[in-house]
C-alpha cells in the first residue's frame, strides 16, 4: 500500500472507535487517461482522489484460558505397624533377664521388670505410679510414685536399666513381702512408651 503513490496517515484527531485507538487514514489519487499512449492530460480527462480508513488499536488485552487437570495422588496402603506394649514380670534375684517366676519366699530379693515389645531399640518406657495390694480390696499401699521413685526405699529400689544386645530393660529391685492371711501380692503400675528414649527419672534416694 505505501507504493503507488498512496499515501498513508495517523489521524489523531478523528472519532476513536475504542480506548487507545487511531484511524488510519489512506489515500491516492488516481488519473484517467485518455490518450494513455501520449503521456499527456487531455480536456476530457479525469483526476480521482479516493480515501479509506480503518481504525487502529495502539494495544490490546487478549485471553485465552485452557485447563491443566489436578495431579491424581496415588493411594499407598496403610503401615498397620502397632505401637510397642509394656510388659511387667517379676523374677526372683537382681538379674532382670532370668526367667519369670511365681513363688518367692519373704525376705527374698526379686525385681520387677519391664519391657517392651518392641526389638528395634526405637522406643523407650518410664513406669511409674505403682501399688501393691492383696487381690481383694482390703490392702493396697504405694510403692513407687507419680515420678517413678520408690516410696520406701527399705521397700523398693530405684530405677535401673539394663540392656542385652538390642533388649532393654528397666527394674527395681525389691524386699519381698506379703499382706496376712492372704498368699499373693499383686502388683499395679503405670508404664508409658516413648519414642526413642522417656524423660529422666527423678534423683532417688533408696
Amino acid at each position: 500500500m505505501d507504493q503507488c503513490g498512496t499515501n498513508i496517515q495517523l489521524n489523531q484527531s478523528a472519532v476513536q472507535v475504542q480506548q487507545n485507538s487511531n484511524v488510519m487514514l489512506f489515500s491516492n489519487t488516481l488519473v484517467v487517461l485518455h490518450e494513455a499512449a501520449w503521456g499527456i492530460l487531455n480536456m476530457g480527462d479525469r483526476a480521482y482522489t479516493i480515501q479509506c480508513s480503518m481504525s487502529r488499536t495502539e494495544s490490546q488485552t487478549v485471553q485465552r484460558a485452557f485447563t491443566v487437570p489436578m495431579i491424581t495422588g496415588v493411594t499407598l496402603p496403610p503401615d498397620n505397624a502397632n505401637f510397642p506394649e509394656c510388659i511387667m514380670t517379676v523374677v526372683g534375684g537382681t538379674n532382670p533377664f532370668t526367667p519369670d517366676v511365681n513363688t518367692l519366699a519373704i525376705g527374698e530379693v526379686g525385681s520387677l521388670i519391664f519391657t517392651v515389645t518392641d526389638n528395634t531399640g526405637g522406643f523407650g518406657l518410664k513406669p511409674y505410679s505403682c501399688f501393691a495390694h492383696d487381690g481383694m480390696g482390703m490392702n493396697r499401699i504405694p510403692i513407687v510414685n507419680d515420678a517413678g521413685c520408690p516410696v520406701e526405699g527399705k521397700l523398693v529400689g530405684s530405677l535401673q536399666t539394663a540392656n542385652r544386645g538390642a533388649t532393654s530393660v528397666s527394674f527395681y529391685h525389691f524386699k519381698v513381702f506379703k499382706f496376712p492371711d492372704v498368699q499373693n501380692v499383686f502388683f499395679d503400675c503405670q508404664c508409658r512408651v516413648c519414642f526413642d528414649q522417656c524423660s529422666a527419672v527423678c534423683a532417688c534416694a533408696e
